[in-house]
């Protein structure tokens, strides 16, 4: 059994004792909803941290991690990872990116992630949707490594501008898999942004991870 499926049954079983306990329900259920989520990142974070490790990427460069439902940012001077609730298919709903060009909120989305990016962020390494749309890219790769600032920027207005089915069209996987790239590039340009680095390291585990 996985961890966090014993956490549910541990919490669910607590929840029915408090309910036999006291008549307010609601608040109880609202109490344990908030302390599963409160176990659940913690769990992800470290299990999001344990795969970061064993890529061996480089010491010195913060890393983003990208998920559907959160983000992660793991700091070279802080060991306390960093958390935001709101991941691709948050952002996307949040920000209206999966609308016609013109309804996107893309300015918006950047600007709202900024403001929860740690103010300690350095040059970094982003895991996530974008690095596989570089990889696929004609942009070629500083060091075959680095993807630079003023050539990522245009590549994300490209894509912006795009209508939804012609991202899906144009998706190197299935075309479900592209309705994240909008959100993954605001996240990315966020993160330039508020770290004023010149250049990022895109770094792409499986498709299926993301």
């Amino acid at each position: 059994m996985m961890q966090t499926d014993k956490i549910v049954i541990e919490l669910s079983e607590l929840l029915a004792q408090e309910r036999a306990k006291s008549g307010r329900s609601e608040d109880v259920s609202h109490h344990l909803r908030s302390a599963y989520r409160t176990m659940y990142q913690k769990e992800e974070t470290e299990l999001v941290k344990q795969a970061i490790a064993a890529m061996k990427l480089p010491r010195e460069l913060d890393v983003i991690h990208a998920g559907d439902n959160s983000i992660q940012i793991f700091t070279v001077n802080n060991d306390t990872p960093y958390y935001i609730s709101s991941g691709l298919s948050d952002l996307n709903q949040q920000f209206d990116l999966l609308q016609a060009p013109h309804h996107r909120q893309i300015a918006t989305c950047i600007k709202w992630l900024s403001c929860r990016f740690p103010t300690s962020l350095g040059s970094f390494v982003f895991i996530g949707k974008t690095s596989f749309l570089l990889r696929h890219s004609q942009i070629e790769l500083e060091e075959g490594l680095y993807c630079l600032r003023h050539d990522f920027i245009p590549f994300a207005q490209k894509i912006a501008l795009q209508p939804l089915e012609e991202l899906e069209a144009n998706s190197p996987f299935s075309p479900a898999w592209m309705r994240g790239s909008l959100a993954s590039n605001c996240i990315v340009l966020a993160a330039l942004i508020k770290s004023g680095a010149p250049r990022f390291m895109p770094y792409g585990p499986a498709p299926q991870q993301l």
